[in-house]
């Protein structure tokens, strides 16, 4: 994470942050047969899983303050992008020829092809926003706050991607009272 932050002027304040996360995985397991066992495994196998992915964050966000005796405001301004990838494969094969751990791999020739299976999966996200919020309070009793975002995301249908995203709040401090 890396992240910045400006007092420009007295009442207004600038940030910026970027955030990254890289993650990596991966599994290898052998399940021998277990002739022993009251309940024997008379099948061998192997499986393997490997997976990896990365995500970002970047926001900005300018921030306006005033406050008086009896009037107090706060604006907020801001943008975030978002990213995220990933990726993940996995596989397994039973009825290995050969127990030796030199053999052991997701290949038909090392074990019965017809339990080999193998796959893989994956994703590409994408997430755009801007966002303002506005809040004000009267002599700490009466609030309004206002905020309203306007998002882009991969996720959505084609030709639906963007959605509008308001909210509002009253309040009230009878203990000011």
């Amino acid at each position: 994470n890396v992240f910045a932050s400006v007092d420009a002027m007295p009442a207004i304040t600038l940030r910026t942050r970027f955030s990254f996360n890289l993650s990596q995985g991966s599994f290898r397991g052998f399940t021998p047969t277990t002739p022993e066992n009251s309940e024997p495994g008379t099948v061998n196998g192997i499986n393997e899983n490997n997976g990896r992915g990365t995500a970002w964050t970047f926001t900005n966000t300018a921030t306006y303050t005033k406050s008086t005796p009896r009037h107090n405001i706060s604006l907020l301004l801001g943008h975030e992008a978002n990213s995220s990838t990933s990726y993940f494969a996995t596989g397994q094969i039973s009825n290995l020829l050969n127990d030796d751990p030199a053999n052991r791999y997701i290949d038909d020739g090392l074990g019965a092809p017809g339990t080999k299976n193998v796959s893989s999966t994956g994703t590409f996200d994408r997430l755009l926003s801007f966002f303002g919020k506005a809040d004000y309070n009267y002599a700490g009793k009466y609030y309004v706050g206002v905020t309203v975002r306007r998002d882009g995301s991969s996720k959505s249908p084609k030709g639906n991607q963007w959605g509008t995203f308001p909210a509002f709040n009253v309040g009230w401090r009878a203990s000011r009272e």
